[in-house]
């Protein structure tokens, strides 16, 4: 019975323009450019494109381990690269433009944000949620955006707030003339 191995393979973009190094976990390895396997280094260059091979592994675990350890800041790309392919990363943080960021912290912002939080302590609150979102293997591509966004939500807040208060007084006003001596 024959096991499936599984080799990590760096694609590095060497032509212009600015494309993101793939690192592929695939069940095929590397081979050089006269078809010989490679598992260990510089594979060949074909067009704008570098191979370079970073070990066999027995199991996907032990892969994605390696992936991990050679390469600092990776992300996963869901995207579809052959069915050799079984997992594809991305060198760099996965960028979350501010709506997206909102959206990962919506829980946060709505827990340490409220009427009275100061511009101050938005743009604090922005940098905390950074740090959080480069551990997760993301970064806040618009923080202005971010910023912007939980200032919104705080006018909102304030807004309904000052609803409420006048509805409150709308009710108290009514209670009153309702119980007033004809």
């Amino acid at each position: 019975m024959c096991k499936v191995k599984y080799y990590v393979v760096e694609y590095q973009y060497i032509g212009v323009g600015d494309k993101n190094d793939l690192i592929h976990i695939q069940t095929t390895p590397a081979r050089d450019s006269d078809g010989n396997v490679c598992t260990d280094g510089w594979c060949q260059t074909w067009g704008d494109w570098a191979s370079y091979a970073h070990g066999e592994y027995m199991t996907l675990a032990d892969a994605q381990a390696a992936v991990r350890e050679k390469f600092d800041d990776v992300h996963e790309d869901y995207s579809c690269y052959g069915d050799d392919v079984i997992e594809t990363y991305k060198l760099g943080y996965e960028p979350l433009d501010s709506y997206e960021s909102y959206d990962y912290f919506r829980d946060c912002i709505q827990s340490d944000v409220n009427r009275d939080t100061t511009d101050e302590r938005i743009d604090e609150l922005v940098v905390e949620y950074g740090i959080i979102a480069n551990e997760d293997g993301y970064t806040l591509d618009d923080a202005d955006g971010l910023a912007e966004l939980i200032r919104d939500y705080r006018d909102e807040l304030a807004s309904e707030d000052d609803d409420d208060d006048e509805d409150e007084d709308e009710d108290e006003d009514e209670l009153a003339s309702a119980n007033a001596p004809d």
